[in-house]
Formats: C-alpha cells, sequence, structure tokens
C-alpha cells in the first residue's frame, strides 16, 4: 500500500484546470453565493473534489429517502444511496483531514435540494456546492458524455500561481471484473472494507440504501430482476451478462478478487494533461484499453489520462 501511494506521488504533473470555475455554496464568512474554484483550497496545497451523483442515475431503482423534503422529490431528481453512504462516512472523516488538506463535495443539484439534503443526514462536516451553473463535471467526468453523473473523485495541486489537476479515480471507466461494481474509490469506503474483514465477506445480494429498517425497502429481487448499473451493462457488453448489483462476485461461480494491497491500476493512473483529448485510449497502469469498446452510456471522451509529454501517448 505505501508502494503504491509513493508511486501515485510521483507521477508527472498534470494539465492546468482551465477556469475558475464558480460554484454555489456556503461562504467561509457563511453566507451563500458564488464560490470560486481557486477559493476551495482554503490555504492548503490539495483539494479532493467528489462528485455526488444528485440526481442520481436514472436507471437507479432503489427507493429514496421517506422524510424530509428529499423524500418529495421524484426518484430519478433525488440522491443517489450510494454516493449517500460514502459522505455519511466521510462527514466523520472531514474534520481530520482538513489540516493537511481541502475536500468538498459537488453535485448538479440546485444548492437549495442539496443543503436541504446534507441537513437531513446530518452531515455537519461536508463542505456542499452546487454545479449547476458551470462545466466542471463535465470537464472532470463527473458525468458521462450523455449528461448522466458519475461518482468520480478528483484530486488538484496548487503548483505556485497555477492550479493542476493530479489525480483521479478513473478506474470508474475501465471494464468492472465479473458481476462487480467499480472499485474506483474502494479504498476510503469503510463499510465495504470492514466486510472485507469478515469471513461472510461481501453479501452477493446487499446494497446500501437510505434507512436499513426493513419497514420501507422489500427484500432485493435477484439475478436479472435487478436494475442495470454501469458495471453490469459493461459486462453485458462483454458477453459476460452482468447478473447482479454487487460488489464482491457473489454471483453463482463468479470470482472474488483476492484481497491485499490495492489495484495498482486503481491507484497509478496518471493525471490529465492539456493533450488528453487528442487521443482515443486511456492507458491505466501499464494496461491500455480502447474506449470506443465501452458501451455508448458510458462511453469516455477521446482522451488518454498519461501522455509522455511530447504530444504522444504514454
Amino acid at each position: 500500500m505505501e508502494a503504491v501511494a509513493a508511486a501515485r506521488r510521483a507521477l508527472p504533473p498534470g494539465g492546468v484546470v482551465p477556469e475558475d470555475y464558480v460554484f454555489q455554496g456556503r461562504r467561509a464568512d457563511g453566507t451563500i453565493g458564488d464560490v470560486r474554484f481557486s477559493e476551495l483550497f482554503d490555504g492548503k496545497p490539495s483539494l479532493a473534489v467528489y462528485s455526488f451523483m444528485f440526481p442520481r442515475e436514472k436507471t437507479d431503482l432503489r427507493l429514496g429517502p421517506t422524510t424530509g423534503t428529499t423524500a418529495r422529490l421524484a426518484l430519478h431528481e433525488g440522491p443517489c444511496a450510494s454516493c449517500t453512504a460514502l459522505l455519511d462516512q466521510l462527514d466523520g472523516a472531514a474534520p481530520h483531514v482538513a489540516p493537511r488538506m481541502a475536500f468538498v463535495v459537488v453535485a448538479k443539484a440546485p444548492l437549495d435540494r442539496l443543503l436541504a439534503f446534507g441537513e437531513e443526514r446530518g452531515w455537519r462536516r461536508l463542505r456542499l456546492l452546487s454545479a449547476a451553473g458551470n462545466t466542471y463535471p463535465k470537464d472532470y467526468f463527473g458525468q458521462s458524455p450523455d449528461g448522466a453523473p458519475m461518482p468520480m473523485l478528483n484530486v488538484f495541486q496548487r503548483d505556485g500561481a497555477t492550479t493542476r489537476h493530479f489525480w483521479a479515480s478513473e478506474l470508474l471507466y475501465a471494464p468492472s471484473d465479473p458481476d462487480q461494481d467499480p472499485r474506483h474509490v474502494g479504498t476510503i469506503e469503510p463499510s465495504w472494507n470492514l466486510f472485507d474483514f469478515t469471513r461472510e465477506g461481501r453479501d452477493a445480494n446487499w446494497d446500501e440504501q437510505f434507512d436499513y429498517c426493513g419497514c420501507h425497502h422489500p427484500s432485493p429481487p435477484s439475478g436479472a430482476d435487478l436494475p442495470p448499473t454501469p458495471s453490469s451493462r459493461r459486462n453485458a457488453a462483454a458477453g459476460g451478462g452482468g447478473k447482479l448489483r454487487t460488489r464482491n462476485g457473489g454471483a453463482t461461480g463468479a470470482r472474488r478478487r483476492t484481497r491485499g494491497a490495492p489495484r495498482q491500476d486503481d491507484a497509478i493512473v496518471g493525471p490529465r494533461s492539456e493533450r488528453d483529448r487528442q487521443y482515443g485510449r486511456l492507458r491505466l497502469a501499464g494496461h491500455t484499453f480502447d474506449a470506443s469498446a465501452l458501451p455508448t452510456r458510458h462511453a469516455v471522451p477521446a482522451q488518454t489520462f498519461r501522455d509522455k509529454g511530447d504530444g504522444t501517448a504514454a
């Protein structure tokens, strides 16, 4: 794990952030209004930005919140339960990382919806920002080419007066293992990693919900009755079928990923450069795949996430 982190730190400088994006959010003085991207560093050298799927992916048929103003929204306009579970946990971690780095959450939802939901979840430490009025999600792969939300995590670094992209959870766009959801932020998801410490592991039929009381959520369907997910669609396109919405390969006969150090392609992925959009292939830790082979719904714009600095793909 330490070797992977060291390799990540040794990545070459990423592309310059093209503009000082303007978000809507709570300013440092507590007022609501415009907040510029450059202000989000809050004097720190690094900034992590998580793209919250609010609104959720339209094919996500899990029930939405059952209380509060968010419960009144149409299902497809509401937040993603998986993103919510991750943010529930990161809300507790936020004050521990704040002395060394900045962390914010952005979503395409209007700010009033975002703040209302944060209050309903009891989030007290997360900085929530609306990107409804800018192109940040599109520019940094927080949405697919057709505009659907994607749960991307990007990290940026101040380089003197310049802001550069440093790292992204680009494994989100790589083909998943059979019957698994992407693990692009798997190393920072406490609940899934806790399951991995048990003999039972991850339940193939379990997924995050807004509550687990049993009174609002019927037992999940099995097999082909489950709604399609990014991984199942990718696997189906590749001939794998994509039967279950699970992160442990729990379908009958499916392969479990061996645990230990994080997968290196989960971590050693080069940052974007200004020339990224010139290329039509992705390079992920030594193995390359053609982005055109991905299903249209999750196709990646022509790019490479790393080049050699001379205009040619690494």
